[in-house]
C-alpha cells in the first residue's frame, strides 16, 4: 500500500526473559499523504519464543488518517 516507501527506524529494545519493547520511527507515503510516526513494538514471550505483540502510537489518531481510505 506504500509503493515500497516504508521504512523502519529501530531506536533501542529492551528486553527480560518475559518481554520485549522495540522503540523505532517508521516512514512511509501513501495516497499522496505522510507519514512519520513514534512507536513501540511490545512483545510477551514464553518459553524463549515470541508469541504476542502489541503496537503502541505516540499519535493514534494521524496514524489512523494516513491509513483511512
Amino acid at each position: 500500500m506504500t509503493d515500497g516507501t516504508f521504512r523502519s527506524e529501530l531506536h533501542d529494545v529492551v528486553a527480560s526473559d518475559e518481554h520485549v519493547v522495540g522503540l523505532h520511527t517508521e516512514r512511509e507515503e501513501r495516497a499522496g499523504r505522510s507519514l512519520s510516526a513514534r512507536l513501540a513494538l511490545i512483545g510477551h514471550v514464553r518459553e524463549g519464543r515470541l508469541v504476542e505483540v502489541r503496537e503502541g502510537h505516540t499519535d493514534a489518531a494521524s496514524y489512523d488518517v494516513f491509513w483511512s481510505a
